[in-house]
């Protein structure tokens, strides 16, 4: 039994020492890509068909490549390639199917793909990605912290700072600080004291220059020769369109009128200054924030990354009144897995329940739930050797599994109650019934694991999504029913004889380890988890009295022995 719980705690040491994903990596075998315009100068339409023609007849050229679709700007349907087309906007898109005898991932073709754009079409800014980005958009990706405070310089600063963190970690590419494309603003600050002494507010002010900056809406739009022109109707005569040209045109602006009637310009109320600008302002429950955001080589795990991150930035010292907050791919996971968690205990909770219903005794049942314990170190132990982390889908497949591997203990302890029923001993009784069950155990568990066969060994596009619940029923099964014909037997044996010590044991190592884990603030200390068990351990062989142990069948063993003293007599 020693070696059984070790190995449990052994396998699922290494099965999340690979980390935690949402969904398995799938295969799909299709791409899509976004291109944007990396230069600030307008693109000639026909030549932008050229270019685009040209960079679908190259990706076709990729061994992996089958078919390419290219739509532009705003059209809905995809168009043929080598067509001439039209459209609006500043993006191309593409779509990208792979052959199904594919020699490398989708992953892997998206990144050369994206290299190759690259490295020969630089007038582009490519984003290639498989079929993953769209749980991407719901779940989110990579990795994000959120900066927030108040100043905008002091933020542009910190996201800054970090973002020279997170591009010194393994693992993480492509760091945006999150302050989009740098502008040069106007900054305008308004002395409160010097404007209410003049009898103005804020507001005054802003209305003012902003009267002064505004520009006339767009009408309407016209396209000629493959261009969009947004066009503008208003007065030649109003002086409402202003470029301006030096801070003095703006300083020089009059915004209102002091009591006496005299004109108030901006600089006598305010400081003008040229500034770095932001591409836009976000806030958070009132806090102005920016968020850096770090994308995720293929091969690297979220969790993994994320406990990178953290330790990093456990030290990292903001300044008084600023905050960070770490989002992402990992938060995202790790709530999942706190709802699984939730829903598994209910499971068990509910087995339990049935089964003691079914036994009228709280004891058989907690001997078949050992089983249980067995069926999740096999689980873990397939998802290791198959190469995949733990996620979603795997814990799944463990929630199931927790429901169908009792069947072998319900078969053998029932069996065996049967027997000490009919006047057998303890250990008679147990020897019977493992030779008489054996073969309805292994036919039981051969067939479902049979029957996930295909599942787990399937090729199709997208079978790694449904793989990891083969992998771990299959595990499960195999090493539980294994296992169950030594572990169930020991289970039984000893909670007949010496169920005080044993749920005294199991009582005192999960009351030990929760105290530890409390006493250590989140960690397990390695002492704690010794010694606080080991006590409490023996408080509780102490203090529970031997009699509450005894099991029904006992008692009718003892009636049985009875009634054949008197028959005797």
């Amino acid at each position: 039994m020693i070696v059984v719980f070790g190995l449990f705690f052994t396998v699922f040491s290494l099965a999340v020492s690979r980390g935690f994903e949402f969904f398995p990596e799938t295969d799909e075998g299709s791409l899509q890509a976004t291109l944007e315009f990396s230069s600030d100068e307008p693109i000639d339409f026909d030549s932008l068909n050229e270019t685009l023609d040209s960079l679908g007849s190259d990706l076709l050229a990729f061994e992996d490549v089958e078919t390419v679709g290219i739509s532009f700007g705003d059209a809905s349907d995809m168009m043929p390639l080598m067509q001439g087309f039209g459209g609006s906007g500043d993006s191309v898109s593409l779509n990208i199917v792979l052959r199904s005898d594919r020699e490398n991932s989708t992953i892997e073709n998206a990144d050369l793909i994206e290299a190759f754009i690259e490295e020969n079409y630089s007038e582009f800014i490519a984003d290639v990605s498989g079929t993953e980005g769209d749980t991407d958009a719901i779940i989110g990706s990579g990795i994000q912290v959120r900066v927030s405070g108040d100043n905008l310089d002091t933020l542009r600063d910190e996201a800054l700072r970090m973002t020279t963190l997170l591009e010194g970690i393994d693992g993480v590419r492509e760091v945006d600080s999150g302050l989009g494309e740098e502008t040069e603003e106007v900054r305008i600050t308004v002395d409160k004291d010097e404007a209410i002494a003049v009898g103005l507010t804020n507001a005054q002010v802003l209305g003012a220059v902003s009267e002064f900056l505004s520009e006339p809406s767009v009408v309407t739009n016209v396209r000629m020769e493959g261009r969009n022109y947004e066009l503008y109707v208003y007065d030649e005569d109003e002086d409402s369109r202003r470029v301006v040209d030096d801070l003095v045109e703006i300083e020089s602006l009059i915004v209102g009128e002091d009591m006496d009637g005299n004109p108030v310009m901006l600089n006598d109320i305010a400081d003008v200054s040229y500034a770095p600008g932001f591409a836009s302002i976000t806030r958070v429950n009132g806090v102005r924030t920016l968020t850096v955001d770090a994308q995720l080589d293929s091969d690297a795990n979220a969790t993994l990354v994320s406990e990178d991150v953290e330790r990093v930035l456990e030290d990292y010292e903001m300044p008084s009144g600023y905050d960070y907050t770490l989002l992402g791919e990992n938060e995202e996971i790790q709530a999942a897995i706190e709802t699984m968690i939730l829903v598994a205990v209910l499971g068990i909770t509910l087995v339990y329940m049935i089964m003691a219903s079914q036994f009228q005794s709280l004891t058989y049942p907690f001997i078949i739930m050992i089983t249980i314990p067995l069926a999740f170190t096999g689980g873990f132990g397939a998802l290791y050797l198959s190469g995949d982390a733990v996620s979603i889908v795997a814990l799944i497949g463990l929630i199931i599994l927790s429901g169908v591997v009792v069947n072998n203990g319900i078969v053998l302890v029932d069996y065996i109650n049967q027997m000490r029923s009919r006047g057998r001993d303890l250990k008679a009784a147990i020897l019977e019934a493992g030779q008489v069950r054996l073969r309805p155990i292994f036919m039981t568990a051969l067939t479902t694991v049979l029957a996930l066969t295909g599942m787990a060994f399937a090729t199709g596009d997208g079978a790694e999504l449904v793989q990891p619940i083969a992998y771990t029923a299959i595990g499960g099964l195999v090493y539980a029913t294994f296992l169950t014909i030594f572990v169930v037997p020991i289970m039984y044996y000893g909670m007949t004889l010496y169920g005080r010590y044993i749920i005294g044991s199991i009582a005192g190592l999960i009351i030990g380890f929760v105290a530890s884990y409390l006493f250590s603030e989140g960690q397990y200390l390695l002492s704690a988890s010794m010694i606080i068990p080991l006590i409490l351990l023996v408080l509780a062989v102490l203090f529970i009295p031997k009699q509450t142990l005894k099991t029904a069948d006992q008692s009718s063993d003892d009636e049985f022995i009875n009634k054949v003293m008197k028959s005797n007599e």
